[in-house]
């Protein structure tokens, strides 16, 4: 995780959490108060873009979760190459029950390790105490995500009123 230096504005940290390189890859945590982080969010719109045509549903669009990472209503982790450039983005936002509060991990593409970037992740809302992790996903994500963790727990059916 990325140390505070003394005196340093929260403003002025550009993540609020790295990861170490893994398997060729680092996690960042954009601090949604720096000032780069819109320029981050627009190098991600390509990646939102592909995670919610590939998602199917057709009730959330990509510029309505570029608005919610830049108004603040969702994190933006990225996946960043050896040599700095983004290659992966996800979008995480908050999964509030009557029971329980945890996050919904809302898009997800470009380049993963998903155990790197799973843990990482559960560990940073854990700590912040949030109960659980949620995403939804086509049928072949339970095999991928199973290893590290989840299971299935329901089927999304959606239908349109207007």
């Amino acid at each position: 995780m990325q140390m505070e230096q003394i005196g340093t504005q929260e403003a002025e940290k550009e993540f609020i959490t790295t990861t170490h390189q893994e398997r060729g890859l680092s996690y960042k945590l954009c601090n949604l108060d720096h000032p780069e982080t819109v320029d981050k969010v627009d190098q991600c719109a390509g990646f939102i873009e592909q995670a919610v045509f590939k998602s199917g549903i057709t009730i959330v669009t990509a510029s309505d979760l570029v608005q919610k990472i830049k108004s603040k209503k969702s994190d933006l982790w990225l996946s960043v190459d050896n040599t700095g450039k983004i290659v992966g983005c996800m979008v995480v936002g908050v999964a509030s029950y009557p029971s329980d509060t945890g996050v919904f991990v809302e898009a997800l593409a470009g380049e993963f390790e998903f155990q790197d970037i799973c843990k990482a992740a559960e560990e940073f809302y854990k700590d912040r105490g949030f109960a659980f992790v949620e995403i939804q996903g086509r049928k072949g994500w339970e095999k991928v995500l199973s290893g590290i963790g989840y299971q299935f727990s329901n089927i999304t059916l959606i239908k349109r009123l207007r």
